[in-house]
């Protein structure tokens, strides 16, 4: 009940994927990626949650685009986020890529209280703290892992008298990097459906 996130187990998903399946379009060939996420208690509420994402595509298919703050599967190949890098360089795309991420989620309090006018209210808040670290290799890119650390504040915000929940993300990331990482600060309110 004063979970922040899932406290325990797992969630894999595996995807097969094949371009140009009807003979038109840019791109042609598969793309597979597996998605491993662990989740651990450590007491409290306390969850640590690790990721790893391995991608392989044919060199004719999209090639993998590492960076951002959040993923996005637009296309079959997709960007996957590195928090601390903007994606823009070509030493962050390939036809192989993999992804290993750590967060330490930490409840900080529960409101559950608003207002009536406007009927906004506050539910369960928590932060994180993460590092990632990626590469993506093929294409003459040799594959270097890249990596960024940062934290992020997650308050939960209801709306509505039946309590619509957003959640809300606020966070700073800095890609390690000399070259290519960067200062980060976003912004991000959605839901699950």
């Amino acid at each position: 009940v004063h979970s922040v996130s899932q406290e325990d187990g797992r969630r894999i998903k595996l995807n097969y994927e094949q371009y140009n399946a009807f003979g038109s379009g840019t791109f042609d060939g598969p793309v597979a990626t597996l998605d491993w996420r662990e989740y651990i208690s450590v007491g409290n509420n306390h969850v640590l949650s690790l990721r790893l994402v391995r991608g392989q595509a044919s060199s004719n298919a999209k090639p993998f685009e590492l960076g951002g703050n959040f993923d996005q599967f637009d296309s079959l190949a997709g960007s996957i986020a590195l928090r601390g890098y903007d994606g823009s360089s070509s030493k962050l795309r390939g036809s192989r890529m993999n992804l290993l991420s750590a967060e330490w989620r930490i409840p900080l309090m529960e409101v559950f209280d608003g207002w009536m006018a406007p009927p906004v209210g506050l539910g369960k808040t928590a932060m994180s703290v993460f590092v990632d670290t990626g590469r993506a290799s093929g294409e003459g890119n040799n594959g270097r892992y890249y990596t960024g650390v940062g934290v992020e504040f997650k308050p939960s915000v209801l709306l509505g008298l039946d309590n619509f929940l957003l959640d809300m993300r606020l966070g700073f990331a800095q890609g390690l990097d000399d070259d290519l990482g960067e200062t980060n600060v976003y912004f991000s309110l959605g839901t699950s459906f």
